[in-house]
């Protein structure tokens, strides 16, 4: 199986895949690999540029279930979606001990979002094949409900604010109808009741996060347009766009701006992933689902820095994709580059690559695919931290790159 060919599938269809075992953690308290880098940005008068940095990287914390899909960190733990065995594993990122089956969602679910929130003790996981919510006891694992309702559509996103719940339906109806229509299904957050659907602006709305813009706090609806697999590659058949949500008193009527991607000028580019934002509220960054680059959408001026037909490049290849991205409380940019088992850094503060290709594999040069990152940030005597969790979706493996600044 190429390496595009395995990105397709298992960002599309959830493919199961033989888990590594064992329970061993020779990685856990030595890095593997040590990586330095200098300041990139020449503009000494410009505070936010970043200065020289330390990546230490562990390739292996712990052993996961078959298709991890998803990551999410809280104040103790990291949280994995494991697809194809319709659990998440709870990994304790003190003693970096794990609870396998943590959560398990029950057969044929297929769970593909999750979010956590400590404050209510609940994490709530999306169930791809299943078309249902799962509503879950942080505390114990234990599943308090599981919700169907017609409107959701092979659900994907999931988050919530303090009254609503908003879930996005990539509505996949197969590799000949393609995508039906996308849309949001909105809850309520006490009462759990569906309260109706919103259609997105695009189809395969596939992310979904909350961001502090500059007028205020966002929800940002990544609309990835359709996709087929064909023989050069994966391209967009449909446009895209990025859609950010107002929350009113009627959840139903949100204020929306819609910034189109017109993707199909450059049909091998584009179809938007997870959204990030930069410190200043400013700058929305999204990686290219389908190339490795990052699309710059600038929110004062309304308009895309870098679109579909002039993205941000991280490298040069033809047929290579990105997967996913993490912005840093030093707005340091992280992202994932599927086909070179790698990590790159980019300094937002002027769009230049900071470090890259960070080699992230624990098997040599078997493809093992970094499907999800996620950061935790915390500070100690010595300086700030950023800890980069990262899944390898083909062999199956959590890992880690501890980031500090150099002294």
């Amino acid at each position: 199986m190429d390496r595009l060919r395995a990105k397709c599938f298992l960002g599309l269809f959830g493919v199961l895949l033989a888990a590594c075992g064992g329970e061993e953690r020779d990685n856990f308290l030595e890095p593997a690999a040590t990586y330095e880098s200098a300041a990139v940005c020449r503009d000494v008068a410009d505070e936010s540029a970043a200065g020289a940095r330390e990546f230490q990287v562990y390739p292996w914390l712990d052993s996961i279930g078959p298709s991890g899909n998803a990551l999410a960190v809280s104040e103790t733990a990291v949280w994995i979606v494991e697809s194809g065995s319709n659990t998440v594993r709870r990994f304790d990122k003190a003693t970096g001990q794990s609870q396998a089956q943590f959560i398990d969602v029950g057969n044929e679910r297929n769970p593909y979002g999750i979010f956590v929130d400590e404050a209510s003790a609940e994490v709530l996981i999306t169930n791809f094949a299943a078309n249902t919510l799962s509503v879950v006891s942080a505390e114990t694992g234990e599943v308090l409900e599981e919700i169907a309702d017609a409107s959701l559509k092979n659900p994907s996103g999931v988050v919530a604010t303090k009254d609503f719940i908003y879930v996005t339906n990539v509505h996949y109806l197969g590799t000949a109808q393609g995508y039906g229509p996308g849309s949001v299904t909105i809850l309520d957050r006490k009462t759990r009741e569906v309260l109706g659907n919103v259609p997105t602006a695009h189809k395969n709305p596939q992310y979904i996060t909350l961001l502090d813009t500059v007028d205020g706090a966002r929800i940002v609806i990544s609309n990835g347009g359709a996709v087929r697999l064909g023989s050069g590659g994966v391209v967009a058949e449909s446009d895209g766009s990025l859609e950010l949500w107002e929350e009113g008193e009627d959840p139903l009527q949100p204020a929306v701006e819609v910034y189109s991607i017109e993707q199909l000028v450059e049909e091998s580019v584009g179809v938007p992933g997870r959204a990030e934002i930069t410190s200043d509220g400013r700058s929305i960054y999204v990686m290219s689902g389908i190339a490795p680059g990052l699309l710059k959408l600038d929110l004062v001026e309304k308009r895309w820095v870098y679109g579909a037909e002039r993205p941000l490049r991280l490298y040069e290849a033809e047929g290579d994709t990105t997967h996913s991205i993490a912005m840093g409380a030093d707005d340091l940019l992280y992202i994932t580059s599927f086909n070179q088992d790698a990590l790159y850094v980019l300094d937002t503060s002027c769009d230049e690559i900071l470090i890259g290709p960070v080699d992230l594999g624990t098997t040599g040069n078997m493809l093992e695919g970094p499907q999800s990152i996620a950061l935790d940030f915390r500070s100690e005597a010595q300086g700030d931290f950023t800890d980069v969790y990262f899944l390898m979706s083909i062999s199956n493996v959590l890992g880690k790159v501890a980031v500090s600044a150099k002294q």
